[in-house]
């Protein structure tokens, strides 16, 4: 998805299969953070979904912060894999993450597992962490779900994430939860 941003002008190509793309740009009109510009293309048909995005924001006028992204799933109907690649320039900082996936249908259980990696270099970015997930959701009808996730965080150097919102943690140490619920859509 594209930022929120005041006197933009976005294009969509028209079509829900095959290829398609998108193109946004924004005015900066002086203010920090207010000029982007940016876009997609990607391919969704049958069981692949495939997309590549690039976004530029002017943070200041001589920095720009630049995000790349990289992702696709691949429905094998037992199975689906996905992957994403993304990484953000901010002057000489840099994040990369990566990120791969599956999820499988077992009757009314759909179990999910999730590895995610971030390396973060240059004088305001150098943290990096590791992020593992398994979980899983019980469909009680087409609407309710009952789902169990757990995660966990191993941070590196001054990284300091955690799974909890609100929570401190000192950089270096790791984090861990679990959430238990119920999902109903409307």
């Amino acid at each position: 998805s594209f930022p929120r941003s005041s006197n933009s002008i976005s294009y969509d190509t028209p079509g829900t299969t095959g290829f398609f793309g998108t193109a946004f740009v924004a005015a900066g009109e002086g203010v920090a953070g207010n000029k982007y510009v940016g876009g997609r293309v990607g391919y969704r048909a049958g069981p692949l979904f495939a997309v590549v995005a690039y976004g530029q924001t002017q943070v200041t006028g001589s920095i720009d912060a630049e995000m790349l992204n990289f992702g696709a799933t691949y429905d094998f109907k037992i199975v689906k894999l996905f992957g994403m690649y993304s990484t953000t320039e901010v002057g000489a900082a840099e994040q990369k993450n990566y990120l791969i996936g599956v999820s499988a249908p077992v009757g009314p259980v759909t179990m999910r597992a999730s590895f995610n990696k971030m390396d973060g270099e240059g004088t305001i970015s150098n943290r990096s962490a590791k992020h593992a997930t398994v979980g899983g959701d019980y469909a009680l009808s087409r609407r309710t779900a009952l789902y169990a996730n757990y995660s966990k965080i191993s941070n590196r150097g001054p990284a300091a994430f955690t799974v909890a919102t609100g929570s401190a943690l000192v950089p270096g140490n790791g984090s861990s939860g679990y959430d238990v619920g119920v999902r109903h859509s409307f």
